[in-house]
């Protein structure tokens, strides 16, 4: 199967350094994207420059926040959530470092999401004592816009020789409670789809759904009226929807097209109420060149319930070029109720690019976005979020060699 490029799964309100912080426009709209935020640590001699953003979230009073990771100057990867104040979201600075301990060499922040009450979290995982004991699933949170995190959940699912666990996935309904997903190998190594909640703010939790269906978890949103969905990526059964209509007490997998190879990566609703998830399909095909070959690939696949998860049609199936891969990776709506999906695929010559689609007026899904950082360098976004002032703004992660991964934030005013 062609590869794809993805980055990996972080001064107390220090202003962090803007690098080529510029404008550039999308490949497919009349609309100016701007690039808000280019960000990349100093690290010490011998170790890979890198950061790459993950997720964005933001509130009702201007306040943006974009999680992710990036090698320090400890020479540790570090969990950080990103934070700006300013409207036009090209002041960032360090709102939160996971990595709250030197014995640790290695967390992630995977998402972010607020609950009812406006208490933001941040999802990923914790390596402690420098990689010598396995990971947790990491949850933190804080009440008061960034100013403090405190962690509120650090689980492993089962004691054993490698009881691995990572968070990747948030959300939470309108009675407060909140939804934490991903996956977790028990003691037989065996692997399991998780879905934690908790009805106190993260002061305790409980096991709301756990299959072992070979596949992890990946994103999880509440549909107002409906209830919880969870997709799921790459494993042995293929792309997986499973639904909670009842607040997490049972659960039933609602959609489930393709088989192994494909994966739903992210999963969000319009106010509409009709539902989408996105991800990936393994395509398997003969090339029209001569001699003809047999190719295999991914193709950008998007997914549409309009019954609030009884049936599932596709909507968009996509490549940038011909038997080339490509894959979304996350759902945003925008102010105006336009369905976004944000991914990357490669070029004919097998580099990543960062792409947006939309959905527009004629119901038809357009590339709004095409991007690079360095032309000929990979890039992938990662996480979409609409502001209080109504931007669109893109997260992820685009290589300038010889300089390494930047973290990089784009908006679409």
């Amino acid at each position: 199967m062609k590869t794809l490029y993805k980055i990996s799964k972080h001064l107390w309100r220090a202003v962090l350094p803007l690098l080529a912080v510029s404008a550039s426009t999308g490949s497919a709209t009349a609309q100016t994207w701007q690039t808000v935020l280019v960000y990349q640590p100093a690290v010490p001699k011998g170790t890979t420059p890198f950061a790459g953003g993950t997720g964005l979230a933001a509130d009702e009073l201007g306040n943006v926040f974009s999680g992710g990771s990036a090698n320090v100057a400890g020479g540790t990867e570090d969990g950080q959530v990103l934070q700006t104040t300013d409207t036009t979201e090209t002041t960032w600075f360090l709102s939160d470092d996971s990595n709250t301990d030197p014995a640790y060499d290695f967390t992630a922040v995977n998402n972010l999401g607020f609950d009812s009450n406006g208490n933001l979290y941040s999802v990923g995982q914790l390596f402690p004592d420098h990689g010598l004991l396995p990971p947790y699933w990491y949850v933190r949170k804080s009440s008061n816009g960034g100013v403090t995190w405190t962690t509120v959940d650090l689980y492993q699912y089962a004691s054993g020789s490698y009881p691995w666990a990572d968070a990747t996935g948030f959300t939470a309904d309108n009675s407060g409670n909140i939804y934490v997903v991903g996956g977790a190998y028990d003691a037989a190594m065996k692997r399991h789809w998780l879905v934690r909640k908790s009805t106190d703010g993260g002061q305790t939790w409980a096991l709301a759904d756990d299959e072992m269906i070979g596949n992890l978890p990946s994103s999880a949103a509440f549909v107002p009226g409906v209830g919880i969905f969870v997709a799921g990526d790459p494993g042995t059964i293929g792309w997986t929807v499973r639904r909670s209509l009842d607040g997490g007490a049972t659960w039933a997998t609602v959609d489930a097209p393709f088989s192994s190879g494909a994966g739903a990566w992210s999963v969000a609703s319009d106010s509409l109420g009709n539902i989408y998830v996105v991800g990936s399909e393994s395509v398997t095909a003969t090339t029209t060149t001569k001699p003809a070959k047999t190719v295999t690939y991914s193709a950008w696949v998007t997914r549409k319930s309009a019954n609030g998860g009884a049936t599932w049609q596709t909507v968009d199936s996509y490549t940038l070029a011909p038997y080339e891969s490509a894959v979304g990776h996350a759902l945003g709506v925008t102010a105006a109720g336009t369905v976004v999906a944000v991914g990357q695929a490669n070029d004919a010559s097998g580099t990543a690019h960062w792409i947006a689609r939309e959905l527009n007026s004629s119901d038809v899904w357009q590339t709004v976005d095409n991007y690079q950082l360095a032309s000929g360098n990979n890039a992938a976004a990662q996480g979409v979020v609409t502001d209080a002032a109504g931007n669109l703004l893109v997260t992820g992660s685009a290589v300038s060699s010889p300089k390494g991964t930047f973290w990089i934030v784009r908006k679409l005013p």
